[in-house]
């Protein structure tokens, strides 16, 4: 082997590589018709004894040589290799990623120097040193290349060692990111790659279990998740750990789809078994992403990447199977999201105001939409584009745009009630609470004229920084309304968790109903209900008279829908406004 500083070969020319030769008795004759015989025989002879697997290889990366130790690792013969690729022979499982940049780094320097964890096919976790060596040659003359291996844990500690490739995760040692890169790799040579399919397992609490308790229990956990998967792996699966998160069962071939359905099935009930530590009960939030290759995914490049789009549906309640409709969403979120900074840099994004009525026929306040029509994707619904938003980390740059374009307008100087729509992925958003504090202060907003619309009750009820910051909000002088009230089965429950002044309801009780009916009979009762606990209300949806009669009749504060007006812009709101008497309310 070579010293990096003083490489022992360089000045001498390597031409002897370009003749054929198959045994030791015929590489020895080459060397004797050399006229550098002594020095580099003895070389050569060092490689062709050592009990270090190694070869040579060319620029194109095919096999020159190997010695004997090699051929009894890779169990071939010489004949078998001589000429061919080095994978073919690679006694470790490299990536195409990772031996590029081996071999990228070996080729610009005098080598590349590192270890590989990986594990056996016979299951064992093991570590490989590896080490690249550049032979320069002379004017005219091809440089060669050597690779030398020592399957040797104990060569990690010592100081010549300056990279390292894992392939095992580090905690787990299961296989990980890069074995996974490397099995589908193998596959994808076959001539008729098998039916195969992959489900991706996520702890989406994970970082709250190590928050709430501490990082000794989130690793009892991720232990208990591993052993809880491999306890009920047949064979043929494999389970990797893909990211911190993430982990990945893999199954190769695929022999039916329902069996495997059934088995990711029954995993995600046993997942959802509580985790009994000495001190604490833990449950896991698990999220499944799965695709398949071939009935969805038609390239096995993409598996992985497919089913991470399921994964990112964030269902906590089932197991999302990828489907190509979920790529063109996916596709469509991205270039939403895309367009939508340089659309906030622009102004391009409006807010149009929807006037709430009292039974006086007086306008009494006005809730914010956000609109967006894009000149190349249209129409954007507001739902979609914050759900976009938030997905792709967007959410804290268009809520800012929501307040401070709401606060500009100044509707509050003239109208008591403005109301914002807002959800829990916009009230978690770290300096949440600041933002709204600097925007107050920057603008100087009445905080009583504005409402905080809540539009996902369980959600927030379910978040301990969503119930913070309302609380937080509620502190300022802000109030607190919750949208489609009478929707879910824990609404009734929120007026007793969320500091709420304002109930709107839902327009399914008012649509097409009325005193008599069912829907009409509740609606009543949510009115009275609401009343009893100091609350205003408002009836939802309304757009014919009878609908009006109805809200009318079950005495709730204010009135909002289509029969009054349709939302508008903020000018022509406030033209809109000056036919009606303001309430002083």
């Amino acid at each position: 082997m070579t010293d990096d500083k003083r490489p022992l070969l360089e000045p001498i020319p390597f031409n002897f590589f370009e003749e054929q030769f198959h045994s030791y008795k015929q590489l020895s004759g080459i060397l004797a018709q050399q006229p550098y015989v002594s020095d580099y025989a003895a070389f050569i002879s060092m490689n062709h004894l050592s009990p270090i697997s190694t070869l040579f290889i060319d620029a194109n990366q095919r096999i020159l040589y190997i010695n004997d130790a090699g051929l009894h690792q890779a169990n071939v013969s010489r004949e078998e290799v001589l000429g061919q690729k080095l994978e073919k022979v690679l006694p470790v499982h490299l990536n195409d990623t990772d031996f590029q940049q081996i071999w990228n780094d070996g080729t610009a320097t005098n080598g590349w120097n590192g270890t590989i964890d990986y594990q056996h096919t016979s299951g064992e976790s093991r570590t490989q040193w590896l080490k690249f060596v550049h032979f320069t040659a002379p004017n005219g003359k091809l440089a060669y290349y050597g690779i030398y291996f020592i399957d040797n844990v104990s060569i990690r500690n010592t100081d010549e060692v300056t990279n390292h490739l894992p392939y095992l995760d580090s905690v787990t040692h299961l296989p990980n990111f890069n074995q996974f890169s490397y099995d589908i790799h193998q596959i994808e040579q076959t001539a008729l790659p098998p039916e195969c399919a992959v489900a991706l397992f996520r702890c989406s609490n994970l970082a709250e279990i190590a928050v709430l308790y501490s990082k000794e229990v989130r690793k009892v956990v991720v232990f208990e998740m591993v052993n809880r998967i491999q306890a009920m792996l047949p064979e043929n699966y494999k389970l990797y750990r893909l990211s911190r998160e993430i982990f990945g069962v893999f199954t190769n071939p695929l022999a039916d789809m329902n069996s495997f359905q059934q088995l990711l099935e029954t995993i995600r009930n046993k997942l959802l078994e509580p985790v009994i530590t000495t001190e604490q009960t833990v449950f896991m939030n698990i999220e499944i992403g799965v695709s398949s290759f071939p009935e969805e995914t038609t390239s096995l490049c993409t598996l992985l990447e497919d089913a991470e789009i399921g994964l990112s549906q964030h269902e906590n309640s089932k197991i999302v199977y990828y489907s190509k409709k979920m790529t063109q969403d996916f596709v469509m979120s991205l270039k939403t999201v895309a367009r939508l900074t340089p659309a906030i840099a622009k102004d391009e994004l409006e807010m149009y105001y929807q006037p709430l009525f009292n039974h006086d026929n007086e306008i009494t306040g006005a809730e914010a939409l956000l609109r967006w029509h894009d000149s190349e994707l249209g129409y954007i619904p507001p739902n979609t584009l914050i759900k976009h938003a938030e997905k792709h980390g967007h959410i804290s740059e268009l809520t800012y745009w929501i307040f401070e374009r709401v606060f500009k307008d100044k509707l509050y100087e003239t109208l008591p009630n403005i109301s914002i729509n807002i959800d829990v992925t916009q009230i978690e958003q770290p300096n949440f609470f600041q933002m709204i504090q600097t925007l107050v202060n920057k603008h100087n907003v009445d905080a009583q004229s504005i409402i905080f619309e809540i539009t996902e009750h369980q959600a927030v009820e379910n978040s301990e920084i969503g119930l913070k910051v309302m609380n937080q909000l509620k502190a300022l002088g802000f109030r607190i309304a919750l949208d489609d009230f009478g929707v879910g089965h824990s609404a009734l429950a929120l007026l007793g968790t969320l500091p709420v002044d304002i109930v709107k309801v839902d327009a399914s009780f008012i649509t097409n109903q009325t005193i008599e009916t069912t829907k009409g009979i509740i609606a009543k009762h949510i009115v009275a209900l609401s009343k009893n606990l100091q609350l205003k209300t408002c009836c939802e949806g309304i757009e014919t008279e009878n609908e009006a009669k109805l809200a009318k009749t079950i005495n709730s504060d204010y009135m909002q829908g289509y029969l009054f007006s349709y939302p508008l812009t903020v000018t022509k709101f406030k033209q809109f406004i000056k036919d009606y008497i303001i309430s002083d309310e």
